[in-house]
């Protein structure tokens, strides 16, 4: 078979690694010159069809004058694919570069770069250092998974963006080492695919029949990026990377038969063509995967293996399964039970924040409460396509709303513009007369036109079935998750409209539970849901919040375009202030009993609500970055709650909780280790109350 010629070969010499293997990333790295170059004005179906086609896994985004601006991945196509982007969506709308005048200029407005997930690593390293940073803990971020962006000092025109020294993936690793230009780190020549290999029982395995939106949804979440399908009479093939990318290059319906697209794959459908021996070498199986077999275009790249001697599969083998060997990492599995535990323990992605505003009582019914009962309490900003970023932020100031509607002329919904769009659009500087509809398309849009049906309840709906609806967009969209649905309700006022959308946050739902408990305890019945609800109210809040952590921190000197960085990177939309103490500047920090360094003090939150006052302060994010954390505690203060309004000890019911946000307005509370002590033990959040009830009555409805 010949040697698929893709960025895992391109520009590769003849390297003698020497004793102890003193290799340079920058020997090794693919530069952007020998990858695909497209600029913010291509579509994705173009990018994501040279991929496929050509057996790569990156692209480089260049400016008209050549430089390298940006880099688009696989992840970021099927991430896009299994959201419903629009089949025209362009590198720029992508990035967020949404203007047809940043889609042509020489210096966009954000390098994809500066996105959350990508590691990168100066020219002059070597090779074991790299290994670490491609080789991802289960549950890391899902756009740049195990690529490594290399620095280049040696030239003025690429200083700037900061990575031009080019580009290295695990494909590039297994093909290094496939060409004897690697080796293992321990010296162990004998280690075999049984030996590193994804266990059957952990691999990824999907029914025949599915869905291509569940296709890609399993790839995502698993980090191998392969899927085993299977029907009743046995294992069929696996699904790939390439797969979803020719599914999205042509056009194909979330709802198309994945088989029908695994089957057309050309030259290697089938499971004999990705079989490789368990007693084979690592190096054998690096050698396979980077072959192409006849009628392909690309390399075959995941493996299937089978028992020796007999044709028992009894796991898969992906590029980053050898990349791991290489690295001497401590396991060899991706394990993805563990990835989806950290996922759903990391479920809270930007979560909104709500703005001052009197809480409206609900009066008590004995009928079980619905989310129109909570709908109809507030109403919402209303923006049109037309208007911009700017517009649509002074609504949220002026309506104490965190979110508004955005509609077409014709009054049709296009998506809903949030804080969480604000302060991603804060951090990254676009410019605030870009048009929300621009926005919307771009992708870091909270909710876009796309999602509207999808997230879109009937305002019957009981409070247990939006939370798991919240909690299911959490897990199935990843890196993509809003904590705001939209009702349908029906409407019989003059506009002749039959319908009327609402939106519904998930600190309605939380305050909701209030109302939900008093009535079920009251004698309504409410079935499953009201039990869901009366059983998450007596959860207490230990159970249920995020420890410490796993929150973001930073200091009280840092600036402001600092702490909004951290909360957008991290994907939190709270971050913990410390206090500057001693100890932390001192050559050894004090430590506790156990020998554990000691934690400074909490002393105050920022969240995405601070980005909404720094907006109504009319500053703008340049003048934030000279601004400390400090200061603008200080010069807010008149307006900004302190820990004590927002804080709750952690064996408190979170029915408490629930009381505390109404009271507060507050999506946040901070959760105190015991009554009087200032010790902060974590952050619980609205949403963390929404997946504790959608957790339960999923539970409860698994048990009838």
């Amino acid at each position: 078979m010949a040697n698929q010629q893709s960025s895992s070969s391109v520009g590769l010499k003849e390297l003698d690694l020497g004793i102890g293997g003193c290799l340079t990333v920058s020997q090794l790295a693919v530069p952007h010159e020998k990858l695909p170059c497209f600029s913010n004005a291509t579509q994705l179906r173009d990018v994501a069809e040279q991929l496929c086609l050509k057996g790569l896994t990156a692209a480089v985004i260049f400016s008209p004058d050549g430089v390298p601006r940006g880099l688009v991945t696989e992840d970021d196509i099927l991430q896009l694919y299994l959201q419903g982007a629009p089949w025209d969506i362009t590198v720029g709308e992508m990035c967020g570069n949404g203007s047809e005048a940043n889609a042509t200029s020489s210096t966009p407005r954000r390098p994809c770069y500066d996105l959350p997930g990508f590691a990168s690593i100066s020219h002059d390293h070597l090779i074991p250092e790299a290994l670490q940073l491609v080789t991802p803990l289960p549950g890391a971020s899902v756009r740049g998974l195990s690529h490594l962006l290399v620095e280049r000092q040696t030239s003025s025109s690429t200083r700037a963006c900061g990575y031009g020294g080019g580009v290295i993936s695990p494909l590039d690793l297994v093909q290094a080492f496939a060409d004897h230009r690697l080796a293992m780190r321990s010296g162990d020549d004998d280690t075999t695919a049984l030996d590193i290999m994804e266990p059957l029982q952990h691999a990824p395995c999907l029914n025949y029949d599915c869905t291509m939106q569940k296709m890609v949804r399993e790839l995502l979440a698993y980090p191998g990026r392969a899927v085993i399908m299977s029907s009743k009479t046995g294992l069929k093939g696996l699904a790939t990377v390439r797969d979803a990318l020719r599914g999205f290059y042509q056009q194909a319906a979330r709802s198309k038969n994945a088989w029908e697209m695994v089957a057309m794959r050309p030259g290697s459908s089938t499971l004999q063509q990705h079989v490789i021996s368990s007693a084979a070498s690592i190096r054998d199986a690096a050698t396979m995967m980077v072959s192409t077999p006849t009628g392909a275009s690309a390399c075959l790249r995941d493996l299937i293996v089978v028992r020796a001697d007999t044709t028992e599969v009894i796991g898969i083998l992906t590029p980053l399964h050898l990349v791991h060997a290489l690295a001497a990492k401590p396991t060899s599995s991706l394990n993805i039970a563990a990835t989806r535990q950290l996922k759903n323990k990391a479920m809270e992605v930007h979560p909104s924040n709500p703005r001052k505003r009197r809480r409206h009582e609900t009066p008590i019914k004995l009928r079980p409460i619905t989310i129109a009962d909570l709908v109809v309490l507030r109403d919402h900003p209303i923006c049109t396509t037309s208007q911009t970023l700017s517009d649509a932020a002074h609504s949220l100031v002026d309506s104490g709303r965190t979110a508004c509607l955005v509609v077409s002329g014709q009054g049709e919904v296009q998506g809903v513009f949030t804080e969480n769009d604000l302060l991603a659009a804060l951090v990254e500087g676009t410019m605030g007369n870009l048009a929300i509809e621009k926005w919307l398309r771009g992708g870091n849009a909270r909710l876009p036109g796309f999602l509207v049906p999808a997230l879109t309840l009937p305002a019957t709906s009981s409070l247990a079935e939006a939370a798991v609806e919240m909690t299911a967009v959490a897990e199935e969209y990843p890196g993509f998750a809003c904590h705001h649905l939209l009702v349908c309700q029906s409407s019989s006022d003059s506009s002749g409209h039959e319908k009327q959308i609402k939106i519904l946050s998930a600190l309605d739902i939380a305050m909701g539970l209030i109302d939900a408990v008093a009535v079920q305890t009251a004698g309504s019945d409410a079935g499953a849901a009201g039990n869901a609800a009366v059983e998450t109210a007596a959860m207490t809040v230990q159970h249920a919040m995020k420890e410490r952590c796993d929150v973001s921190c930073c200091r009280m000197t840092d600036t402001l375009d600092e702490a909004f960085r951290t909360m957008f990177d991290s994907h939190q939309n709270c971050v913990l202030v410390e206090s500057e103490s001693e100890s932390s500047h001192a050559a050894q920090p004090s430590r506790d009993a156990h020998g554990v360094p000691a934690k400074s003090r909490v002393v105050d939150v920022i969240t995405s609500n601070d980005a909404i006052l720094v907006l109504a302060a009319r500053q703008t994010n340049k003048d934030a970055q000279g601004s400390s954390i400090a200061g603008w505690l200080e010069k807010s203060a008149s307006v900004r709650k302190t820990i004590g309004d927002r804080a709750i000890v952690a064996d408190a019911h979170l029915f408490d909780a629930a009381r505390a946000m109404a009271l507060s307005e507050s999506h946040h509370l901070m959760v105190l280790a015991a009554p009087g002590s200032e010790e902060i033990t974590g952050v619980i959040s609205a949403l963390d109350v929404v997946c504790a009830l959608g957790a339960n009555y999923r539970f409860d409805l698994v048990e009838l």
